[in-house]
């Protein structure tokens, strides 16, 4: 048993990696502008003047120092081939600069609160509202830079990483790698730890991390090369003391690895393929200031072995923030308003205005200057946000910014794309590289739909150019641009996919590693199994005790109706049962196969089938124990046959209700909506199975949900196996009708309800197919559901975004 690890909260930080090259500087910890900076407006020495380095390589502002890690890979690193370090990734094409211009939006609903909405034309030619997220969000970074991405909630920061990492590729706009477009291999560069620690809680750190070497080194990479990586990334992110122990979380019962552990796990998992490119999505939420301190030193340290980082952060503490070089500060609906060094941020801020408090956090005061709080202030902090703003447009900083895009030959905005008058722009050169169908200006804001953003420029002319902005951004969405090509790197409204991550792994070799990790997670999750096993035969001893009557009953008039109900109780039994364990437990799975097919570990086919493989394997022992104790406690004089076709009639609807769980749960991919479905898909199944109802009063337009009830075919197939080649008993004195008789044909009345065995099977409706027909449908259903599942799936798996 791995031991448990939770209660070690305050564990020694990772080591550093370190190179010999200078960082940055670190901003101090208080309010004090360092010397050297850039003033909005203010032309400087050098094309890329705001990226220098500095002395003090490897220390920060604490004074701690990292040691190398490079020396503890040397001896395994050596012994590998050069095949193999190309695979793990060593001989990448080396990141010397990234650059970036996206703009994104998404479809608003109507009447939904808050926002902006904006007239868009559709493919039919009508207008649609549009909500823009990240408004031309344009950049460069270099390798070894640590930039941080922060700003208020809601102003984009996730979604501009999820576009920049490619893992949504509907944006508008260009990722350039090397002053080239991003193609296919820039994916594999790509390591992207996402903002939610999402694994397989019954797995150990070793089993997460051997796993996702064997599937994302590929073949070309020998076993031993990949457990020697796989030790190189516990030492280098401080994880070989708790390499055997279970990682926990979610509904586990085991409580595992603490909170900046499964966050440096997060890391480590992308550090086994060494990407040259580092993307983290908050990478210090839900961390103690100890935890958050420690993770950002794994990032530096990333950076300092010539990787570029870029990672979102909230609240970062003075030491935290200081680990970071350059910051880009976003303010409401996507809109920059600082970007550069993190040396540079005060004497920035204050140029502008906004001068900082001696010994204040500046990563604090700097998301306040950009944040506009509800209530009473808010036009006041509206209008220092579109200072904030225009500002940096009209800095010269924006522009060493967009210098890229003039190498790439992108047509970046030309000089005379500045505003001529309060509320006027030059509308022969706005913009050219966006193409026509500028927006007027009394279509740009619904009325009443106003931000306090848009209202304050609403109401002062001077501060019109933000709206200028903001129209062009919404011009840009859904413009008459053509196609994007696909592998150009650049996303478009409409095209949900350029290009997809390859995988290394055979589809073998991923379906072997998925079923082991599914039967090991079945083995080690001990409660629910047991909880599962209970269920069918604690439940299973109860109808069959409840149905169990003196031998020979069971086909008496008296005990007909009761063996009937015995089948029609198994029948719903199993159904439910089924459907409801599906849907309470895949939703939350699905969120960790998501992220893994992004990542180019696991194809929709080996998850898919793996995870039925596994499911099925369960069935059958619970099937197994379900028949032996229900069937031969109720019925008396049970053959071997009549077991056997009971064992294989529960194993097709067991696995037909299984499949309709899936088609649920990946179709909702929510737990709460998938068991919320059950009843009402369950009802009609049990309703129009025969028993309840005559089909054959049934209205037409509904009459065809019989065809569909997994319900219907089990409880037939069942009747008629059990009822086959049996002699009905029935007392002369009830032949007839007697005195009295209300014709209800009720058992114990006054005429023979069940004269002979087709009678029993029209009571049911089970005359309408053989025993051989509807074994065929159940599998039918159980097929076609299983299909039906894995198509929603891959579909799922082609437009779902994973937050």
């Amino acid at each position: 048993m791995a031991p448990n690890a939770a209660d070690e909260e305050d564990r020694p930080s990772p080591p550093l990696l370190v190179v010999s090259e200078p960082r940055s500087s670190s901003p101090s910890a208080d309010c004090t502008p360092p010397p050297g900076h850039i003033l909005p407006g203010e032309p400087s020495t050098s094309h890329h003047h705001h990226r220098h380095k500095s002395a003090s390589p490897g220390k920060f502002s604490d004074g701690s120092e990292g040691i190398s890690v490079e020396s503890t890979a040397s001896t395994s690193a050596a012994s590998r081939t050069r095949e193999e370090e190309e695979a793990i990734g060593r001989d990448h094409c080396l990141v010397t600069s990234l650059a970036w211009d996206v703009t994104y939006s998404i479809a608003e609903t109507k009447g939904q609160p808050g926002g902006r909405w904006l007239p868009c034309p559709s493919r039919s030619g009508k207008k649609r509202k549009k909500k823009v997220i990240l408004h031309s969000i344009v950049g460069q970074a270099e390798a070894g830079d640590l930039l941080a991405v922060m700003g208020p909630s809601g102003c984009g920061k996730s979604t501009f990483l999820s576009c920049l990492a490619l893992r949504d590729q509907t944006f508008r706009g260009q990722i350039y790698l090397n002053e080239a477009p991003a193609r296919k291999q820039y994916l594999s560069m790509v390591g992207f730890v996402d903002q939610h620690d999402l694994f397989y809680p019954t797995q150990t750190v070793r089993e997460h991390l051997e796993f996702h070497a064997m599937v994302r080194l590929g073949a070309q990479v020998r076993t031993s090369a990949k457990m020697a990586r796989i030790q190189e990334v516990l030492i280098e992110l401080n994880l070989s003391h708790v390499s055997h122990t279970y990682i926990g979380g979610g509904r586990s019962a085991v409580r595992g690895l603490s909170g900046g552990e499964r966050r440096r796990l997060s890391f480590a998992t992308e550090m086994l393929s060494n990407p040259s490119i580092v993307i983290a999505d908050e990478a210090t939420t839900g961390l103690d200031a100890s935890m958050a301190k420690s993770v950002c030193r794994v990032l530096r340290g990333m950076a300092d072995s010539g990787r570029l980082v870029v990672a979102s952060i909230h609240q970062p503490s003075s030491q935290t923030f200081s680990t970071f070089t350059h910051l880009m500060l976003l303010a409401g609906h996507g809109h920059i308003a600082y970007y550069g060094p993190t040396a540079n941020l005060l004497a920035y801020l204050a140029s502008v205005g906004l001068q900082c408090p001696p010994y204040h956090n500046m990563a604090d005061f700097a998301v306040r200057c950009v944040a506009v709080p509800p209530g009473e202030g808010a036009e006041e902090a509206a209008a220092r946000v579109v200072k904030l703003c225009t500002a940096y447009t009209e800095s010269e900083l924006a522009q060493q910014n967009q210098a890229w895009k003039f190498k790439a030959n992108l047509h970046p905005v030309p000089p005379e794309a500045t505003p001529t008058h309060a509320g006027g722009v030059n509308r022969s050169h706005k913009y050219q590289h966006l193409g026509p169908g500028w927006v007027g200006e009394e279509d740009s804001v619904e009325e009443g739909r106003m931000d306090p953003i848009m209202a304050m420029t609403a109401g002062h002319p001077s501060l019109q150019s933000l709206t200028v902005l903001e129209r062009d951004a919404a011009e840009s969405l859904e413009g008459p641009h053509p196609p994007p090509k696909r592998g150009d790197g650049r996303g478009g409204r409409g095209h949900e996919k350029v290009f997809a991550r390859e995988y290394n792994a055979s589809w073998t070799t991923q379906f072997g590693y998925s079923l082991v990790r599914q039967l090991q997670a079945l083995q080690r999750d001990k409660k629910m199994s047991l909880a599962r096993c209970f269920v069918g035969v604690g439940t299973g001893l109860v109808i069959g005790l409840a149905f169990r009557g003196p031998k020979g009953r069971e086909f008496a008039q008296g005990g007909i109706t009761d063996t009937l109900g015995l089948m029609l109780t198994s029948a719903i039994f199993l159904l439910i049962t089924n459907f409801f364990q599906v849907a309470f437990t895949l939703p939350g799975e699905l969120q960790v196969f998501f992220r893994e097919r992004l990542a180019g570990v696991n194809r929709v086919s080996t998850y898919y089938v793996a995870h039925v493989v596994q499911s099925f394997a369960f069935l059958l022992v619970w099937t197994l124990a379900f028949c032996l104790v229900t069937f031969p406690l109720a019925l008396n004089g049970l053959t071997l046959r009549q077991l056997a076709v009971f064992f294989l009639t529960v194993t097709l609807s067991n696995i037909a209700s299984t499949a309709l769980g899936y088609v649920v749960a990946i179709s909702t991919r929510n737990e709460a909506v998938a068991l919320a479905l059950v009843p009402p898909i369950s009802l009609p199944m049990a309703l129009f199975a025969g028993f309840l109802v005559e089909l054959n009063t049934v209205p037409p337009f509904l009459a065809w949900l019989q065809h569909l009830s997994i319900v219907k075919y089990t409880l037939h197939a069942l009747v008629l196996e059990a009822f086959a080649g049996q002699d009905i008993h029935c007392p002369p004195s009830l032949s007839h009708p007697g005195e009295g008789s209300d014709g209800g044909g009720l058992p114990g009345g006054a005429r023979c309800v069940y004269p002979s065995t087709p009678s029993v099977l029209r009571r049911c409706s089970a005359d309408q197919h053989t025993l051989e027909e509807n074994l065929i449908m159940l599998a039918g259903l159980g097929i076609g559901l299983l299909l039906l599942g894995y198509l929603v799936l891959a579909r799922q798996a082609m437009t779902v975004k994973v937050r």
